[in-house]
């Protein structure tokens, strides 16, 4: 992991520079690419912010302190049922609706309708208008238009031109303290009639806007009408709610009274949605709700004289009321993150609700730096979780991990108020995950794809992939360690050669070859080299084998097992029986990439080694066919049979060492225990004892040479004295 750390650093640092100038447009683009990416990482990030906000964001129910009074289709056929009015309602019905709110404790009656054209009866507006002004608790909603100012037209917001215009900017205007940040700017307010305007003393902007995709999720507090301070309806109606004389922005908030909320960096009021509660909210809407035709029969009969029921009291008193309409024909419905039927009102009580709690989400980052930081952490995180752990499931996961990580702190975030990018930060892992598999491609994948190439000859395709998932288990550089040589021969093979044309002995050595390749790989050996009919072999590297030489044991017994059964196979194609030779010794060998530059085998070298190559010529000495030394007999463990052959002195060794003959698997045969007292005698001079002891394992087991070979060795001596130790001459 330490080799990975300079690179993945390097790596993450690259991914966050990457996504830092993918996110802030520093791309060599023209400049309709550069607005195109903009608009797509735009839109990104308000998409995945809405899958957060319908997923964990509507953790609570709309506040009972605002009240929605909608007229839908039902009131109005209600209404014209009984009056015989249709749509639009005389304007005395809402001045007696007016009047029964005030009386039944109504904190504030927020009218979010336009009564921009004057009434079809002419007494309506002023009756609407004194009701207002009896109250003291309308705020109006108003609109605005971007047009220049008509000389001509009767609805000039800023000049004399007009009574409506001239009341309703005293009305609409308010006193502002501090930087409001960038607050839209409209040419002209759209005011209520004249007999309307001159009446009231509070008009806030009804006009709901989106962002670029035109889905409501902001709302401006403050919007500039001509230069004039202007707030919207919500803010106005909490301003007197709360008795609130002026707006003020400070440190990237907004401030009413003892209420502060925070602003995004266009210093607008995010909208925190509420969850629709069934029991007390018909229709999925997020706060209470009632009819305005049952509001209606009450007002009128209160306007005749009856008393304000106790109900209608404790349902309104202190309460903010939000009047509007949507019916066929008059929808006021706008599209937001959470449903795309939202009530104009309802967008309006939840700012108010944000704002009267104090919990409208708070948007992270306010600055244009601190917006990127998230995303380039996250893909910096991906890279380093990518490449350190150098696993390829490690490297696959790395970006959802990452990506998924930062969904779930951004769900957390969100429930406690706190909206975090999510569309970055995702886009940062995937960029980490792509510049991590770029390097890893480079430069793991180069070196899994050399040690493949190396090794697939050599070995197992299971070590091959277990190498390439972990390449720190390969010392190419050459090692020292304890392993277990393998060296065969084909006894005779340069005779019997001769017989065969080229094409029948190439076929014959590739078919006997590939038979003993496979018992070698599949014992988990590693083929160091074919010299003709040799095959040179080891175990425990370049993986650890703490079996090593029980797993050389049994592949060298498995080799003599396909040769015997490939031996009938040659008998039916006329060719030889090939007979194999083994030589197994167990010891520190040096292990390596070892050649020139140019050409080089991943090979053993060591004392150890040449001793199992004598080894196997020894067997010619005792007419054996597996030859180990008593190393490889100490490390084998149990369940393999051996017998001891004798003490050898092979060439280019002083040093007598014991060897012994690999048998079997599994329980000792019984003529071995004979075998083993009748080399013991030699060792200890009684040579009678050990003649006895030889010809009782012949008697047993007519064709064992070796009892034969010493047998003859004993024959050739005076029968005072034989040496127990062989010495052979030759390799």
């Amino acid at each position: 992991m330490g080799m990975r750390l300079g690179p993945a650093v390097a790596t993450g640092a690259a991914s966050a520079a990457l996504v830092i100038a993918l996110l802030a447009g520093w791309l060599p683009l023209p400049a309709r690419g550069r607005d195109a990416v903009r608009t797509f990482l735009r839109r990104g990030e308000l998409a995945s912010g809405d899958v957060l906000v319908r997923t964990v964001g509507l953790d609570r129910a709309g506040d009972d302190r605002v009240v929605l009074a909608i007229a839908n289709q039902a009131d109005l056929d209600s209404i014209s049922s009984q009056t015989g009015e249709g749509w639009p309602w005389p304007r005395e019905y809402w001045a007696v609706l007016a009047r029964w709110l005030a009386d039944a404790g109504a904190s504030v009656v927020a009218f979010d309708l336009f009564f921009t054209e004057p009434s079809r009866y002419p007494e309506d507006d002023r009756a609407l208008g004194e009701a207002i002004a009896a109250s003291g608790r309308v705020v109006l909603g108003a609109g605005t238009s971007s047009l220049p100012v008509d000389p001509t037209a009767r609805t000039s917001a800023h000049d004399d031109e007009t009574e409506a215009a001239r009341f309703a900017m005293r009305a609409a205007r308010v006193e502002v303290d501090g930087e409001p940040g960038s607050p839209p700017r409209r040419r002209r307010l759209v005011p209520p009639v004249e007999a309307i305007s001159r009446r009231t003393d509070a008009i806030g902007l009804a006009e709901v806007s989106g962002d670029a995709d035109e889905l409501v999720r902001r709302m401006a507090p403050l919007t500039l009408v001509d230069g004039e301070p202007v707030a919207s309806l919500a803010v106005r109606v909490v301003m007197r709610h709360l008795g609130a004389k002026a707006l003020v922005f400070e440190d990237g908030s907004l401030r009413l009274g003892d209420r502060s909320v925070p602003l995004d960096r266009d210093g607008r009021l995010v909208l925190r949605f509420r969850r629709p509660d069934p029991p007390r909210t018909p229709g999925g809407i997020s706060f209470p709700s009632v009819h305005v035709a049952d509001l209606l029969a009450a007002a009128f009969r209160h306007a005749e004289g009856a008393p304000v029921a106790a109900e209608d009291r404790r349902r309104f008193e202190g309460r903010i009321v939000i009047v509007g309409v949507n019916a066929p024909g008059k929808e006021d419905v706008e599209v937001t993150p959470v449903s795309g039927t939202f009530l104009g009102p309802e967008i309006h009580a939840t700012a108010i609700d944000g704002l009267l709690r104090g919990d409208a989400l708070a948007p992270w980052p306010r600055g244009e730096a601190a917006a990127l930081l998230p995303a380039a952490l996250v893909a910096f995180a991906t890279a380093l979780l990518s490449i350190l752990p150098g696993s390829p499931v490690a490297a696959a996961l790395a970006g959802p991990a990452a990506a998924l990580a930062w969904a779930a702190l951004a769900a957390i975030a969100l429930r406690s108020g706190r909206l975090l990018p999510l569309f970055g930060p995702v886009l940062g892992a995937s960029v980490g995950l792509a510049a991590s598999n770029v390097w890893l491609y480079l430069t793991e994948g180069r070196q899994k794809r050399e040690i493949g190439r190396m090794f697939s000859q050599y070995v197992s395709p299971e070590v091959v992939r277990e190498l390439q998932a972990h390449p720190e288990k390969l010392r190419l550089g050459g090692e020292r360690r304890e392993m277990t040589a393998f060296f065969s021969d084909l006894e005779g093979f340069t005779t019997f050669s001769e017989s065969m044309d080229a094409a029948t002995l190439v076929e014959f050595l590739n078919e006997y070859l590939s038979l003993c390749t496979d018992a070698i790989l599949d014992a988990g050996g590693v083929i160091d080299k074919y010299e003709g009919d040799a095959i040179i072999a080891f175990w425990n590297a370049p993986l650890d084998q703490p079996d090593h030489a029980r797993r050389a044991c049994e592949a060298a017994l498995r080799c003599q097992e396909v040769c015997a059964s490939f031996g009938e196979e040659c008998a039916r194609r006329g060719w030889p029986r090939p007979r194999m030779r083994i030589g197994l010794n167990t010891g520190p060998m040096v292990v390596g990439n070892m050649g020139s530059k140019r050409h080089f085998d991943y090979t053993i070298i060591g004392d150890a080694v040449n001793l199992a190559s004598r080894l196997e010529g020894a067997n010619k000495a005792f007419g054996t066919r597996i030859l180990a030394s008593e190393a490889t007999r100490a490390a084998g463990g149990d369940g393999l049979g051996f017998r001891p052959l004798a003490r050898l002195r092979v060439k280019g060794r002083a040093e007598p060492v014991a060897v012994h003959e690999l048998v079997a698997t599994g329980p000792e045969p019984t003529w071995v225990p004979r075998f083993r007292g009748a080399i013991e005698a030699v060792e200890r001079g009684d040579l009678a004892a050990a003649r006895n002891g030889f010809e009782s394992v012949l008697a047993e087991r007519p064709d064992d040479e070796p009892s034969r070979r010493w047998l003859a060795r004993l024959d050739g001596h005076d029968g005072r004295h034989v040496d127990p130790v062989w010495t052979l001459d030759e390799k």
